[in-house]
């Protein structure tokens, strides 16, 4: 029996020596990241949850990057939120509050047509309009932004636009007029359109999910409608089915108060905080996209469709002066159940015309007509002006010479109406060159009766002086005159010509995608000869300045976006400008606990080229030892080495632990103050050379980490342990002695010398046994 607590005795100090050879670590630490980005972003949504309407606006994440990225109202509440969470990098920005775009105010923008807050038909996408509601007697006055009409005959907008009370966040019922304009905009009951048909809920209790502010309405009998058409400044668009975006593609939309603009998506799964007057609604899945003093979209435009190479992307609904959120065609098609584009079994016409007429029936725009359904048409002229014939697809029109007609819808077709000026009657096309305008009759074009004269007047500009009438000048009076007369025997275009002052030279500034020229801006300026032009470009986001190119010989450097231009004659240039994304960088937060610091790169955080390879160095503070680094170490080339690297495949961070430095190890507690406090060295030399070699020794060695500080507390809390722990250290020290400090000879002569001293123990004990007194048994 006392042989086998022997040998008993012999493995537990042999287990022990493995167990506790070693110094400390810290417990519970982080050893890289346990989580997938996308859970990591959700743990930290619903941690900041709790500040909603108090400063958090959104969140979302970008898997490219391998980063979190929280949008808060202000600067104070962005110290709130963390710098890394999970391993991952939390990147903050300050988008101020979002809000849905308000319906009561803004004015649309100089260069955006007041035609769009007028009665507009057929109805487009792009235009005023609202629902009808009284306050007290008088309607509400309030205007948003008729998104489109879709391909099954709807009208979609925003839920706030034609489905809420705007005063009180209250939903209306179903058949509520919608009026277009709306009724900021001067529209009232007579300008009734149609009447709200169905809407997609908003859940204004805290713990809901939103995805989509969007309604629809039906159209009333006789009012035309276009439907995708996009009223444009230029030249209308259309919208024909939909599309997922990407980060970094550019969208478009029309909208009452800013018109067309287009914009750079620069998130699609934001989740965000939106007010709505004293309430606000959580919305998920939402795409964002990036503004400069609302250039995307304003109060207004709120239900404004946006579109990518004309497919429906979602709605304009809420944002602030530099953010602007944007609900997902997805949710909006499949909450309302509306068509995007021509269903199976419809087709689409389009009609237009020529000068000198219109088209009155159905309108002009693009329609859709149920298979084999037959659609009247009517072409009506303008004064002078008489029909001619349908051109275009014509096939299945009853008569192509007649203004009255019909067309059979067998498919998707496409019509022109063609007029003709009255015999008797001429065109007169003006038109001038920069410099100047011609004021009498003005610049367009006329319609004058054989014969007739008609007096005209060039007006130059400042520094321009009026050169000739060129074109078809034959029956001018005087083509070298601005005053001067035209006798109309046919139809005529003529165009003005105006140059420049002598000792003036003109600078035309333009720029391609991607930035501007702010200084002196862009288009035609006029200076003196010999004055020096300033030049500024700037880049809009994710862009860089390229050059400078067209008449560059007098530009101070072509390359630099700031500089300047000598008008040694007349030019023009051009700012060019070229996408850009920074090398891909990550960041490396670094920290040490008590007992040392890290000198190389330091404390603190950096920023590195992604996959550089980093050079780290922690130094203890004197009788104190590095223990390891944690944290983030995937990558750490040896974590238990205080001079070794890091290589940045991604953001981390990491800690230097020292001994004593707040991390409690029961061996070094045992030994403090004593002579063995310097013996246990040798156990770190043989964690180091035996345990850390190999996967058996690393698990064990990571086994002390964890169960070290409860017993080395216990120790302290019971001084009279010391001593025994002490001693039953003795033959750790001692087998990690000769296994440190012995050549692989003397390691054999040792072992075997042991085995020796085994052997004769059991002969002796066997031997003993064997002399002991006999009894016997009766």
């Amino acid at each position: 029996m006392k042989k086998d607590k022997k040998l008993l005795l012999l493995a537990l100090v042999l287990v022990s020596a493995l167990l506790f050879a070693c110094v400390p670590a810290s417990a519970g630490e982080n050893l890289g990241r346990g989580k997938s980005l996308a859970v990591a972003r959700k743990s930290l949504e619903q941690e900041l949850l709790p500040l909603a309407g108090a400063g958090f606006v959104g969140i979302t994440n970008s898997e490219e990057k391998g980063e979190v990225i929280v949008f808060v109202e202000d600067e104070q509440t962005k110290q709130k939120v963390p710098c890394s969470f999970e391993g991952y990098t939390v990147r903050t920005e300050v988008t101020g509050k979002i809000e849905a775009f308000p319906t009561q105010v803004a004015e649309p923008l100089a260069d955006v047509s007041e035609e769009r807050k007028s009665e507009v038909r057929p109805l487009v996408g792009g235009i005023s309009l609202s629902a009808y509601i009284l306050k007290g007697a008088s309607p509400y006055l309030y205007a948003g932004t008729l998104g489109m009409t879709t391909y099954d005959n709807k009208i979609l907008s925003n839920a706030h636009v034609i489905a809420m009370n705007p005063e009180t966040g209250d939903f209306l019922p179903e058949g509520t007029s919608i009026i277009q304009p709306g009724t900021l905009d001067g529209g009232g009951l007579a300008n009734k359109v149609g009447g709200l048909e169905d809407y997609i809920p908003i859940d204004f209790d805290p713990n809901a999910i939103n995805y989509a502010d969007a309604a629809i309405g039906s159209i009333d009998a006789g009012v035309s409608a276009s439907s995708g058409e996009q009223f444009s400044e230029e030249s209308d668009y259309w919208i024909e089915g939909w599309t997922e975006v990407s980060i970094g593609d550019v969208v478009r939309k029309s909208g009452r108060t800013t018109g067309v603009t287009t914009g750079e998506v620069t998130h699609t799964n934001v989740s965000v905080v939106v007010g709505y007057g004293d309430r606000s609604a959580y919305f998920v899945d939402q795409i964002a996209v990036a503004q400069d003093n609302w250039s995307f979209a304003a109060p207004g435009d709120s239900g404004s469709a946006v579109d990518k190479n004309g497919d429906f992307v979602g709605l304009v609904f809420a944002g602030s002066e530099d953010f602007v959120v944007i609900c997902k065609a997805k949710y909006i098609i499949d909450g309302l159940g509306i068509a995007v584009e021509p269903l199976e079994g419809q087709y689409s016409l389009t009609i237009s015309s020529t000068e000198g007429g219109s088209v009155s029936t159905p309108g002009e725009g693009m329609f859709i007509y149920d298979a084999d359904e037959m659609v009247p048409l009517v072409a009506v002229p303008d004064e002078h002006y008489h029909f001619v014939e349908w051109t275009g697809d014509v096939d299945n029109i009853a008569g192509v010479y007649d203004p009255s007609t019909t067309i059979t819808m067998n498919d998707s077709y496409s019509v022109t109406a063609n007029f003709e000026l009255d015999e008797g009657w001429h065109s007169l096309t003006i038109s001038s060159t920069p410099g100047g305008s011609v004021t009498e009759p003005g610049e367009g074009t006329f319609v004058y009766g054989n014969g007739t004269v008609v007096d005209l007047v060039a007006v130059p500009n400042e520094h321009y002086h009026f050169a000739e009438w060129t074109g078809n000048v034959s029956t001018v009076g005087n083509v070298k005159a601005a005053e001067t007369y035209l006798t109309m025997n046919d139809s005529y275009s003529i165009t003005a010509n105006f140059q420049l002052d002598e000792g003036y030279h003109s600078l035309t500034v333009s720029s391609t995608e991607g930035g501007s020229v702010t200084t002196p801006g862009e288009g035609t300026f006029i200076y003196a000869a010999n004055a020096t032009v300033p030049l500024v470009a700037e880049p809009d986001e994710g862009h860089q300045f390229v050059k400078w190119t067209g008449d560059v010989g007098a530009i101070a450097d072509i390359y630099a976006a700031e500089t300047s231009v000598t008008m040694n004659a007349s030019y023009s240039i051009t700012a060019n400008f070229e996408t850009w994304q920074p090398e891909p960088a990550a960041l490396l937060s670094i920290s040490s606990t008590g007992g040392g610091s890290v000198t190389t790169p330091g404390e603190g955080t950096f920023l590195y080229p992604l996959g550089a390879e980093v050079s780290l160095m922690a130094v203890p503070d004197e009788g104190r030892q590095f223990v390891r680094w944690s944290g983030d170490v995937d990558t750490i080339a040896d974590v238990y080495d205080a001079s070794t690297t890091i290589t940045m495949d991604s953001s981390y961070s990491i800690r230097a632990d020292f001994s004593g430095g707040g991390l409690l190890c029961f061996i070094a507690t045992a030994a403090y103050g004593t002579p063995m406090a310097e013996e246990i060295q040798v156990l770190r030399e043989f964690r180091d050379e035996y345990l850390l070699t190999n996967s058996l020794g690393k698990a064990l060695v990571e086994l002390y980490y964890r169960a070290s500080p409860p017993i080395a507390q216990f120790i302290t809390e019971h001084p009279s342990l010391k001593p025994i722990v002490r001693a039953g250290l003795v033959p750790a020290i001692a087998l990690s002695t000769v296994a440190v400090d012995t050549t692989p000879v003397e390691k054999i002569a040792i072992a075997g010398l042991l085995v020796l001293v085994s052997v004769a123990l059991a002969i002796w004990a066997t031997r003993r046994r064997d002399k002991g007194p006999k009894y016997a048994y009766r």
